[in-house]
This record gives structure tokens, sequence and C-alpha cells, in this order.
């Protein structure tokens, strides 16, 4: 299965396939297999070669975050796409990946972003989340207010295509 990872500003592709306990995982160019263990209150034990650490793993709507201690990851799916849709936007709504409070709206109503640009940070399980444009879009509406508490899958941000009539 392929990922995009878009949590920190950046798009990573990962593609993950696993082999009874044992995970290989392409980010980018390299090459890693994880090993993992599923522990009693939900987390797992991953270990990358001699690395061993505590990870965390939760589906929200269309996404997965993962928390590797201090740091928080949103994944997407990649999906096979049979040309480029007509709006441009894979999904014109950002939703918030778990429950949480907005910390930081980074963009306004009007503002033109590109892929991987960062649009609001949210604080979920005492970890900060940053949420990125999966493509190039303006902002429709910001229906949430810094400092607010989210459910999951509430509407953050909504986003509409770009007019390529304008320049």
């Amino acid at each position: 299965m392929k990922f995009r990872e878009l949590s920190s500003g950046r798009q990573v592709e990962v593609q993950l396939q696993q082999q009874g306990s044992t995970i290989q995982a392409r980010i980018g160019g390299a090459v890693a297999q994880i090993g993992r263990q599923l522990l009693p209150d939900g987390a797992m034990l991953i270990e990358i070669g001699a690395v061993r650490v505590r990870a965390f793993a939760a589906r929200a709507a269309d996404s997965i975050v993962v928390s590797v201690g201090p740091h928080s990851f949103t994944f997407v799916p990649l999906k096979a796409s049979r040309g480029a849709s007509r709006s441009g936007l894979a999904n014109p709504l950002v939703t918030a990946p778990m429950p949480g409070k907005v910390l930081k709206i980074l963009v306004a109503e009007g503002d033109q972003v590109e892929a991987g640009q960062p649009l609001i940070t949210m604080e979920a399980m005492k970890m900060e989340t940053t949420l990125a444009a999966e493509g190039a879009a303006r902002i429709k509406r910001i229906p949430v207010s810094e400092g607010q508490m989210i459910d999951a899958g509430a509407v953050l941000i909504e986003l509409s295509p770009l007019d390529s009539s304008k320049p």
C-alpha cells in the first residue's frame, strides 16, 4: 500500500508491504525493515535496525496518524488515479484526524496555497500535528478558531480549486 505523509509540510511517498511481523517500508528512495510488536495498551514497539521506539497509530477519516515520541505524522493513502480531477482537488475538506485543540491557523480565507503548505496546527494527545494542503487550492472557509476544541473528523478548512482562467 502507498501513502503520502502530509503533516510535516513536505510530501514524502511511503510504500508499506507487510511480511509477517515485519514491515518493509520504502520512504522516498530508502528502504527499511521494521519489526513490530503490539503492546497491550494499543501502542506498538517498532524496531528499525538497533533502534526500538514506542509508537501509536490511529485511523481517522481518510488518514492515519502515527505518533512516535514527541513527533506526529499524518499519512493519506495514494489512490490509483485515472487522470486529474476537474477541480484539481482530491478532497476539498481538511478534517481533524483525531479530537484535539486548534493551536494555530496558518492561513486566511482567500489565501492561495501550494501542495505541502502547512495550513493549521492542532494539539492532540499532548502532541502537535500540522496539517498541510494536498494540492494547490484557495482557502474558501475556515469554520474553526484558535483555541477551539474539536472532534475527530471536524472540518477545519474548506478549500476550493484555483481558477485557471485567472493569473
